[in-house]
């Protein structure tokens, strides 16, 4: 029995060191295999970068900074300037506040010359006696998942040409909410009771599926050949979207606005397929400049006329008018289909092109 006992040990001895692993060390001095604190959080916190003279925060060199909290600007200073090229500031869930009156800090942020690719995203920025992001130096910037609120002195956010601007909600700023410059992309945004525009554009942009509501003048603006399309733009004081030069309004709503879509210089707009109704002044106003086509557009309900065109050499078909003071007022020497009103149930008509009026 002693014999079958040793036997079975030895067996058990000898799997046991045919499974284990080499227990001879590497060559070479032993390496660390924790990680260090850059690697954890490779970026900067912008608290502990150094500031000059009424600027809080001056980042001078390109890389990925963040918030750790809240940031308070005293009077007549700047929270954060950026002085470099590819800059991301993380604000990280938190705020950069003005003083209480909010007409002594100047900037959230500022970018006082030309810059190119800055990034800010994911926090607030509010009470600013000029702007809460002056942006307007920055090419290619980025602005994403953004609070603006209350620039007691000028524009909410205000960025450069190319910007892409998305997730920002501009609020109860003095002059527009969000302002841009050329070619940039505005998505997802809001606008809402500012005293200016709720979206200046800029020219050559993409707004889409943005909303803007009971701002001081227009809900959403543009100066030229841009596209805004899947918006909302109500209560606003003067149109709920204005256009120029070119470009398309496409599948948007404007309610309760001054003028609902206006077509203003140099024409060439393209408005279709929107549902314009309870405006003050017309639906649909043609104001200025020839070649727009305003087409299958659905306008209802508005305090002087549905669809009115004040210039020659447009194109208007296939619209719906109803319960406008008055449906359509079109002057000489445009391309209108004739209007078709009351068409009754179960109506044919033959003219493809016409426009109703019911």
């Amino acid at each position: 029995m002693q014999s079958i006992s040793l036997t079975a040990l030895t067996l058990a001895l000898t799997a046991g060191a045919a499974f284990a692993g080499n227990l001879t060390p590497p060559p070479g001095a032993p390496s660390s295999t924790m990680k260090t604190l850059q690697e954890v959080e490779p970026r900067t916190p912008i608290q502990s970068v150094p500031g000059a003279g009424t600027v809080m925060h001056v980042i001078s060199q390109s890389g990925s900074y963040y918030l750790t909290g809240n940031l308070v600007v005293p009077s007549n200073g700047i929270g954060i300037q950026v002085s470099a090229d590819n800059v991301t500031i993380d604000l990280n869930g938190f705020s950069i506040i003005g003083t209480s009156s909010g007409a002594n800090a100047l900037n959230g942020i500022h970018v006082p010359s030309v810059r190119r690719y800055l990034t800010v995203k994911n926090g607030t920025v509010r009470f600013f006696g000029s702007e809460c992001v002056n942006a307007a130096n920055v090419i290619g910037g980025r602005f994403e998942n953004l609070a603006i609120f209350d620039s007691q002195g000028n524009h909410g956010i205000r960025v450069g040409d190319g910007a892409v601007v998305r997730g920002v909600r501009a609020e109860s700023n003095n002059v527009a909410g969000i302002f841009g410059g050329a070619s940039g992309t505005f998505t997802d945004c809001v606008a809402i009771d500012n005293g200016g525009d709720g979206i200046a554009a800029g020219s050559y942009a993409t707004v889409n599926n943005c909303t803007a509501l009971n701002n001081g003048q227009d809900g959403i603006s543009s100066n030229q050949r841009s596209t805004v399309m899947n918006c909302s733009s109500n209560g606003n004081f003067g149109d709920g979207i204005e256009m120029s030069f070119g470009g398309i309004v496409k599948n948007c709503t404007a309610s309760f606005n001054g003028q609902g879509i206006r077509v203003d210089a140099g024409g060439a707009v393209v408005v279709l397929e929107n549902e314009v109704s309870n405006n003050t002044g017309a639906g649909i106003l043609v104001a200025a400049g020839q070649a727009s086509r305003i087409d299958s557009n659905h306008i209802g309900f508005n305090g002087q006329f549905g669809v009115r065109v004040l210039t020659a050499d447009n194109f208007i078909v296939r619209n719906t008018a109803r319960s406008n003071v008055t449906n359509y007022s079109i002057v000489a020497g445009n391309e209108a289909a004739a209007v078709i009103s009351n068409p009754g149930d179960a109506f044919t008509s033959s003219n493809a092109w016409a426009n109703f009026a019911y």
